[in-house]
């Protein structure tokens, strides 16, 4: 999509004498008298009115920046596309919680190996964990085995609540001991947001586990890690 707009730039300001120049011509006056002409102008058009730069198609003119706007114009087009994809995907529920905005992360250069893998792991809701692996479970209901609906993957160390990466963290009274190391490493390392949030989520307990609060703190701790 850059490449073909910052190109249909290049030919709005080439000579009328050019091939080029003449042949888009001729293709736009195609597409003006049949809407679906199958022409290179159809798609150019398509993307500019999708970006909202229709302005320039109608004046067929771009400006001295027009390279930074399409550029800024296509990545706010590829979050949005990118946090429907996220909210349709029950795997990735946390991860739009941890994740607000589409760019590349910094763990991903971290040195260690298997920690990138455990990190990618965690984000995209596939650790070892129930809620990833009942999805092949089966339970029979009505003498048929049907897969195990995700509200019943519940931890088999509490059997409390379904086993994600939030009830590991932070609820689960099997991991208590674990969970009070992990809060000396954010009180120690993370920024004072997370060091709030941390304190929040343990001031809390486990009665309020379904706040909004506690999601919000919860997400805090979990995108610091």
């Amino acid at each position: 999509m850059f490449l073909r707009l910052s190109y249909w730039s290049k030919v709005l300001e080439m000579d009328d004498g050019r091939w080029v120049k003449q042949v888009y011509e001729e293709g736009r006056a195609r597409l003006e008298r049949r809407a679906n002409a199958s022409t290179w102008c159809n798609l150019t058009r398509k993307w500019l009115l999708e970006l909202g730069l229709h302005e320039e198609w109608e004046a067929q003119a771009t400006g001295p920046e027009w390279q930074e706007t399409v550029r800024a114009r296509i990545m706010e087009l590829e979050n949005r596309r990118w946090r429907l994809r996220v909210a349709h995907n029950t795997k990735l529920e946390s991860y739009g919680r941890w994740k607000p905005k589409l760019e590349r992360e910094d763990y991903l250069e971290h040195e260690n190996t298997k920690q990138r893998r455990m990190w990618t792991k965690l984000r995209g809701g596939c650790l070892e964990l129930r809620v990833e692996t009942g999805r092949w479970e089966r339970m029979s209901v009505g003498g048929q085995q049907v897969a195990v609906p995700r509200h019943l993957r519940y931890c088999k160390m509490c059997f409390r609540e379904v086993e994600d990466a939030a009830h590991v963290f932070f609820r689960c009274p099997a991991y208590r001991t674990q969970r009070d190391a992990l809060a000396g490493q954010v009180c120690k390392l993370a920024t004072p947001g997370a060091q709030k949030a941390m304190e929040g989520v343990r001031r809390r307990g486990r009665e309020e586990e379904g706040s909004a609060g506690r999601r919000v703190e919860e997400a805090c701790v979990m995108n610091w890690l």
